[in-house]
């Protein structure tokens, strides 16, 4: 799973396209353990695809809470303090930022450089009155040091 976090912005990408941009898009995020004990998701992988979806174009986000094993547990994300603080975090500063999120998109308002090609960073520019907001996440597990133009 760490490797491919980006098939998540990838998917928003194609839901959008599949509804001819005229549809909400919103999007499920595994936050526990299915079906693969070993692929468990970090709070860091799952709040990296928080950004990932929102950044391409998702309107709403859905967390999937179940596990099936090694047991079946209903509210697993409830059980898993870590992840739970993550998500709750995440999505109060969601909320704070929901009439900057909800406004319309500068498109080409911004231009990123990653330092390793290899790594990409998206990004979504906003404004709201005066002040502008870059929105910017990297698609691949490296960190790499963007520049913004």
């Amino acid at each position: 799973m760490h490797n491919a976090l980006w098939y998540v912005a990838r998917g928003v990408r194609r839901l959008r396209q599949w509804g001819g941009d005229r549809k909400i898009v919103w999007n499920a995020l595994e936050s526990t353990i299915i079906s693969v004990p070993s692929a468990k998701p970090t709070p860091t992988q799952v709040k990296a695809e928080v950004w990932m979806s929102i950044i391409h174009g998702s309107r709403g986000l859905i967390f999937f809470v179940h596990q099936f094993k090694p047991t079946f547990n209903e509210h697993a994300l409830l059980d898993d303090p870590e992840m739970l603080a993550m998500v709750t975090s995440v999505n109060q500063q969601i909320h704070r930022l929901a009439a900057v999120l909800n406004s319309p998109t500068i498109t080409d308002g911004v231009t990123v450089q990653a330092s390793n090609p290899k790594t990409p960073v998206h990004a979504m520019v906003k404004r709201q009155g005066n002040v502008t907001y870059v929105f910017a996440v990297a698609m691949y597990r490296e960190r790499p040091r963007p520049s913004f133009n």
